[in-house]
């Protein structure tokens, strides 16, 4: 495959717009969130097919290795999941697209920004139940443990673009009875309540350089009144 396609996706890898990932055996680039998601189910590079629990892979200066998985589906059943991912990344970068559009419009006076701003998301609402539906689809004879993982990913998403709506609705609400000084001030609550998007997608896998671990730490006795320990 061409080294400027993600071989999960099949889409282009573009250097310089996305965070990416590069195998430690063949050190080819991939989308980061595409593989964050692949090794869900597969922790073999897409390419190389080495084990990424044991070689690694690096994003953003770390090294991860992943939980052992390992798909037991047939091809099609492979190019399905790798669809579900693209699906998701796609949603994915809508949904930070929309986090940037939320933190301008809270604090623009335009309502009509604002209104603009709560249509896009309900469509995005729509648009990721679709993609939790599908991945809940028996249907695809998908591995089971693999659908699970998707479905569980998918509400994410979902729920966080409610939240999201919720807060636009709340400063539309705010703003017809509320000075801007007022609406700043509950930008300033919100910011800090509300869970970005780039939490949603993490792999919480602990790096290389977490493995190590610190040496339990040594209880000092009570001192005693004359100040000797026991």
């Amino acid at each position: 495959m061409d080294a400027g396609i993600c071989p999960i996706c099949t889409e282009q890898v573009e250097q310089a717009t996305e965070a990416l990932a590069h195998c430690g055996a063949c050190h080819q680039p991939v989308h980061e969130a595409c593989l964050q998601q692949a090794v869900r189910f597969d922790s073999r590079c897409p390419l190389c097919r080495e084990d990424l629990a044991i070689v690694g892979y690096r994003s953003k200066g770390a090294t991860t290795r992943p939980q052992q998985q390992r798909f037991n589906g047939d091809e099609r059943q492979r190019m399905q999941a790798n669809e579900l991912i693209r699906e998701i990344r796609i949603l994915f970068q809508r949904l930070q697209q929309l986090e940037r559009r939320i933190d301008r419009a809270l604090l623009s006076k335009q309502d009509r920004t604002l209104d603009n701003l709560i249509a896009d998301v309900s469509a995005f609402i729509l648009q990721s139940e679709g993609l939790r539906t599908r991945s809940s689809d028996s249907s695809m004879n998908l591995p089971e443990d693999f659908r699970i993982q998707m479905i569980g990913v998918a509400s994410k998403i979902h729920q966080l673009a409610i939240r999201q709506r919720e807060i636009c609705m709340d400063v539309r609400t705010i703003r017809s009875s509320a000075s801007i000084e007022a609406i700043s001030q509950e930008h300033s609550a919100i910011t800090k309540l509300r869970r970005p998007a780039a939490s949603v997608l993490r792999q919480r896998h602990a790096p290389a350089s977490a493995v190590r671990r610190r040496p339990a730490a040594v209880r000092r006795r009570p001192a005693t009144a004359s100040g000797r320990s026991r």
